[in-house]
């Protein structure tokens, strides 16, 4: 190998990759510390994913090069129409070399305008697809051909089937991430806000929706950690209900805060039974906030009347209509998130309905029913 040194101990750089894969899930970048580790384990001038979802749209690449000058070079001198790679019809999981694709040889245009020159006359890719139709193309490239041979291979293939399970997890959470931001925006949109409380009443979460409201000049405020009413028989109430609801001799409680154009709505329930001291920063209450004369919140009381579910059914099925994935509501409900999916199977039952966008229509429906 030459210009890039050697590449480190298989075993310990398999340990790295793997982390690397699971880890770069969740990265701002996906998998910008994965490729680096993988052009490191090969002591290869750059290595490369280039990631595709299932309908071919919203390409990106995560890419390391020895020499970071390099990349600009790169970019600007690959030419589309000289890439002999059939992208799509490569085999998955099987490792190829460049020259597989070069019935010309050394002289065919995309080795002697863009590999050779820039450090990469060597060069090995695997497509990767998982049983959801993603797919993700892994290279990693050396200016000696000889240095990627049949042991590389086989390695880049070992690799190849790490990641697949990485992507297929990626897959996933993005796919989660998608539905929870698509429900906050359907949140800001009904202009409806969202405050966490611990067991003492401290607040533990503003989103973004009720931050807007609870600052300087409106009717409610947050004060040393608290929620704090500007009026004092607003005062009054708010404490009262937050004392019936953290006591839990209150399931839920609405009040109407302020007037005219400060007034505010603050709907509040109890999501969670006390547990060992350990958990006293745990959510005890959730309170929901809005602008007053909007539309109904739905209650889980009401919830828990129109739709005939259990209590703890009932909390489950608002907290999804108010815009939270099953994960968030399992945890702000203290509760597990299998016990979350056995609950929300028998609301399914319950409801007739399969799918939690139709139990949110049903939910939404059913209160403007009886407005």
């Amino acid at each position: 190998m030459t210009g890039t040194g050697s590449a480190p101990s298989a075993g310990a750089d398999f340990a790295a990759l793997a982390a690397a894969a699971i880890d770069g899930i969740a990265e701002a970048e996906p998998w910008r510390r994965f490729v680096h580790l993988l052009r490191c384990h090969f002591g290869a001038s750059h290595a490369n994913i280039i990631f595709r979802r299932a309908d071919l749209k919203q390409a990106f690449i995560a890419e390391d090069y020895a020499d970071p000058a390099t990349q600009g070079k790169a970019h600007a001198s690959y030419r589309p129409e000289d890439d002999p790679i059939p992208y799509y019809r490569l085999e998955p999981f099987q490792v190829h070399a460049i020259d597989d694709f070069l019935s010309e040889g050394g002289s065919h245009p995309f080795m002697a305008r863009f590999l050779r020159p820039l450090g990469m006359a060597g060069m090995l890719i695997c497509r990767v697809v998982t049983p959801s139709g993603l797919q993700a193309w892994i290279s990693v490239t050396h200016p000696d051909p000889d240095a990627l041979g049949e042991q590389q291979r086989r390695e880049l293939g070992s690799i190849a089937r790490l990641f697949a399970q990485a992507l297929a997890l990626f897959g996933t959470y993005q796919a989660a991430v998608d539905q929870r931001d698509a429900y906050a925006r359907v949140v800001r949109a009904r202009a409806t806000g969202m405050v966490r409380l611990d067991q003492a009443g401290k607040v533990l979460h503003i989103d973004e929706a009720a931050a807007t409201w609870l600052g300087e000049g409106g009717s409610l405020q947050v004060a040393a950690g608290r929620l704090r009413a500007v009026r004092a028989a607003d005062r009054v109430r708010l404490n009262r209900a937050l004392g019936n609801i953290l006591a839990g001799t209150s399931e839920e409680e609405l009040l109407a805060l302020g007037e005219g154009g400060d007034g505010l709505e603050v709907l509040m329930f109890r999501v969670s039974e006390a547990y060992e001291p350990a958990w006293l920063s745990a959510t005890r209450a959730i309170l929901y906030v809005r602008r007053a004369g909007q539309e109904a919140l739905p209650t889980p009381q009401r919830v828990r009347t129109l739709l005939g579910l259990s209590r703890r059914e009932a909390a489950l099925a608002v907290l999804l209509a108010r815009g939270l994935t099953l994960a968030q509501a399992a945890q702000d409900l203290g509760i597990s998130e299998l016990t979350a999916r056995a609950y929300l199977r028998q609301i399914f039952a319950r409801t007739g309905v399969s799918r939690q966008a139709d139990l949110i229509r049903q939910i939404q429906s059913s209160i403007a029913g009886v407005q």
